[in-house]
C-alpha cells in the first residue's frame, strides 16, 4: 500500500518538475536575446534587434543590386524569410512584454498549485509535461546544427572560389551586400565573424518564441485534458446509458422510446421458434442429447421471450425510471475526493458488463450455430456414402430410397421439429442386415 502511495507522489512531483524545467528552458533562451516577458533586458535586445535590421537590410540590397543568378535569388530569399520572421517574432515578443508576462505567471502557477488527486490526472500531467522538454532539445539541436553546417559550408564555397579565382575575392556565408571587396583575409575573417551572430540569433530568437508559446500551449491542454478525466464518470454513465439504449433499441423495447414494428419482428420470430423446437422436444424420439439441446435452447429462448415481453409491458414504469436515474447521475454535485472516486469506479463497471456479456454471448452463440451447422451438413455426407456402400450389395438407388421411406436431410443447426420418417441411419443397416441373409 505504501508503495503505490509514494508511487503517485513521485509521479506528481515529477510532472511539477517538468513544468518548472520547461519554463526554466523556454526563460534561458529568450533572456540571451533580452526579451523574457517576466524580465526584460533592454541592452540585450537592442543589439540583437539592430544586428538584425542591419542584416536584413543588407540581405535585401545584395537582393536588388547585385547580380542575379538563379542560386543567388533562392539562397537570399530563403535567408531573408527567416531574418525577417525572426525579426517579427522579436518585435512581438517585445511589444506584448506585459500581457505575455502575466499570461505565463498564471498558467505557471495554476499548473504548480493545483491539486493532482487520482492516478490518472497524475499520470496526465507527467506525459503532457513531458511534451515541451522534447520539443525545446529537438528542435533547438536541430536548428542549431542545420545553420552551422550551413555557415561552415557557404565559409568553404567562399574559400573555394578565393583559390581557384584571386580577382573574385572571398565570398561570405550568407548572401549580404559587401560594402568592399573581400581580397585580404583577415578582412574576410571580421565579416565571418559578423556573420558568425547569425546562428544564435536564429537559434534563440526564432526557436525561443516557438518553444515558448509551444510550453504554454502543452500546459493548458495539460489542464484540459485532467479536467477531463475529473468529468469521466459523468462520461462513462452517458455511454453507458447510449450503449444500453442502443441494444434494446435494436428491438424495439427501449423504454424510453419504443418501436413497435421492430418488437413485432422479434416477439412472432420467437415466439415461432419457440413453439417448434417445443414440438421437437414432446415429438421426436427423446435420445439424451436430443433432450439436453433442447432444453439449454428452449430455456435460452423462453427467457429471451419473457425479458423483451416484460421490457415492452413496463415500458412506462421504466422509462420514467431510467430517466430519474440518469439526472439524478449527471446533475447531482461531487464535491469530496471520496465521492468523486466512488463514482468514477462505479461508473466504470456498466460499460466493462455490457462489453463483456454481449461480446461472449455473441461469440458463444455464433460457435453454436456454426458447430450445429456443419454437424448437419456431415451427417448428410455420411448418409451418401453410406448408399454408396449398399450399392455395392447389389442394391439399386431406387431400391434403396423405396426401403428407406425418405430422402436423405440436412439437419437443423437449431433442435426444431422435423418430418419426414425415421432415422435414415437405421433403416439402412436394417436393408443391409436382410440382404446379407
Amino acid at each position: 500500500m505504501w508503495v503505490f502511495i509514494e508511487l503517485d507522489q513521485r509521479l506528481s512531483e515529477i510532472g511539477i518538475a517538468n513544468v518548472n524545467r520547461s519554463f526554466l528552458w523556454s526563460a534561458r533562451f529568450l533572456k540571451c536575446l533580452g526579451i523574457w516577458p517576466m524580465k526584460n533586458y533592454l541592452p540585450l535586445f537592442l543589439f540583437f534587434f539592430i544586428y538584425l535590421i542591419i542584416h536584413c537590410s543588407l540581405s535585401l540590397a545584395h537582393l536588388l543590386l547585385a547580380p542575379k543568378s538563379m542560386d543567388d535569388i533562392i539562397s537570399n530569399l530563403a535567408e531573408n524569410i527567416e531574418l525577417t520572421m525572426t525579426l517579427t517574432k522579436v518585435v512581438i515578443t517585445r511589444v506584448n512584454r506585459e500581457a505575455l508576462s502575466k499570461l505565463s505567471m498564471e498558467i505557471k502557477e495554476f499548473s504548480l498549485t493545483e491539486k493532482y488527486e487520482t492516478k490518472q490526472e497524475k499520470l496526465t500531467l507527467l506525459n503532457y509535461t513531458k511534451l515541451p522538454l522534447y520539443f525545446i532539445v529537438i528542435i533547438a539541436s536541430s536548428m542549431l546544427l542545420a545553420e552551422s553546417l550551413y555557415y561552415m559550408n557557404g565559409i568553404s564555397n567562399g574559400i573555394h572560389i578565393a583559390k581557384q579565382n584571386n580577382s573574385m575575392g572571398y565570398k561570405l556565408p550568407y548572401r549580404t551586400l559587401e560594402i568592399m571587396e573581400l581580397k585580404d583575409y583577415r578582412i574576410y575573417a571580421l565579416f565571418c565573424a559578423y556573420q558568425l551572430m547569425f546562428i544564435p540569433s536564429i537559434v534563440l530568437g526564432y526557436v525561443g518564441f516557438d518553444c515558448m508559446f509551444v510550453n504554454l500551449s502543452i500546459q493548458v491542454i495539460t489542464q484540459f485534458g485532467i479536467l477531463s478525466y475529473k468529468e469521466i464518470g459523468i462520461a462513462n454513465v452517458q455511454r453507458s446509458f447510449n450503449w444500453s439504449s442502443r441494444l434494446l433499441k435494436c428491438m424495439g423495447v427501449w423504454p424510453l422510446k419504443n418501436y413497435v414494428p421492430l418488437f413485432l419482428f422479434f416477439f412472432i420470430y420467437l415466439s415461432i421458434h419457440c413453439s417448434l423446437t417445443l414440438l421437437q422436444l414432446i415429438l421426436t424420439p427423446k435420445t439424451m442429447e436430443n433432450v439436453v439441446s433442447n432444453m439449454a435452447e428452449n430455456m435460452l429462448l423462453t427467457m429471451t421471450l419473457t425479458k423483451i415481453t416484460v421490457a415492452r409491458v413496463n415500458r412506462e414504469a421504466l422509462g420514467k425510471l431510467f430517466a430519474e436515474i440518469k439526472d439524478c447521475s449527471l446533475t447531482e454535485k461531487y464535491e469530496t475526493k471520496e465521492e468523486k472516486l466512488t463514482f468514477l469506479n462505479y461508473t466504470k463497471l456498466p460499460p466493462y458488463f455490457i462489453i463483456i456479456i454481449a461480446s461472449s454471448m455473441t461469440m458463444v452463440e455464433i460457435l453454436y450455430y456454426s458447430s450445429r451447422l456443419t454437424y448437419g451438413i456431415q451427417s448428410v455426407v455420411f448418409k451418401s456414402d453410406n448408399t454408396t456402400t449398399a450399392d455395392a450389395f447389389g442394391l439399386s438407388w431406387m431400391t434403396m430410397q423405396k426401403r428407406l421411406h425418405g430422402k436423405s436431410r440436412y439437419l437443423y443447426p437449431a433442435s426444431i421439429v422435423e418430418y419426414g420418417g425415421k432415422s435414415a441411419r437405421k433403416n439402412l443397416q436394417i436393408v443391409i442386415d436382410k440382404t446379407m441373409r
